[in-house]
C-alpha cells in the first residue's frame, strides 16, 4: 500500500548540509531530487514533481531516476517554484480568465495564488522563466 503526500521536502545544499527537513511519510521510491543551478536538491514526493512537464517526461524515459536536473534554475526560484507545487498537488488551480476583468490579482484568482505572486518584478521573471522550462501551464498562467 503506498500512500503519496504533496507536503513532503527536503532541502539539502550542494555542501551536503541539510538546510530544511519535511514530515516524510512516502517510501524512499516515491521521492524525487530536483536539482538547481547550483547543485542543491529539494525533495518531493514524485506526484508533486509530475505537476511539471518536464519532469514528468524525464521520469517517463527512465522510470529509475531519481535525480532530477534543472540547470536553467536557481535554488530560490526552485524552492518557490515547488511551493507552489506543493500546494497546488491537491488543490488544482482554476483556470485564470481571460482578458482580466481586473488588475487586482486577488479577485482574478484564489487568495493564496495573488498572495504567491506578491514578489518583486526580478523574482516574478525569475518565476515566469522556471514555469516556462519546467513546462508548468497554471504557474506560467499565474505569472503570466
Amino acid at each position: 500500500l503506498s500512500f503519496s503526500f504533496c507536503s513532503i521536502i527536503v532541502i539539502i545544499m550542494s555542501d551536503g548540509k541539510v538546510e530544511a527537513l519535511g514530515l516524510d511519510e512516502s517510501p524512499a521510491d516515491d521521492r524525487l531530487k530536483l536539482v538547481s543551478a547550483e547543485g542543491d536538491q529539494v525533495v518531493v514526493t514524485r506526484k508533486v514533481a509530475m505537476m511539471s512537464e518536464l519532469v514528468k517526461t524525464m521520469v517517463e524515459g527512465d522510470q529509475e531516476e531519481t535525480e532530477i536536473p534543472l540547470p536553467n534554475v536557481k535554488t530560490e526560484v526552485l524552492n518557490k517554484v515547488v511551493q507552489y507545487m506543493k500546494y497546488h498537488c491537491d488543490n488544482p488551480p482554476k483556470e485564470i480568465e481571460k482578458p482580466l476583468k481586473s488588475s487586482n490579482m486577488s479577485e482574478v484568482v484564489s487568495q493564496w495564488d495573488a498572495d504567491y505572486v506578491e514578489v518583486d518584478q526580478e523574482q516574478l521573471f525569475q518565476l515566469i522563466l522556471a514555469a516556462n522550462y519546467m513546462d508548468i501551464k497554471s504557474l506560467l498562467d499565474l505569472t503570466c
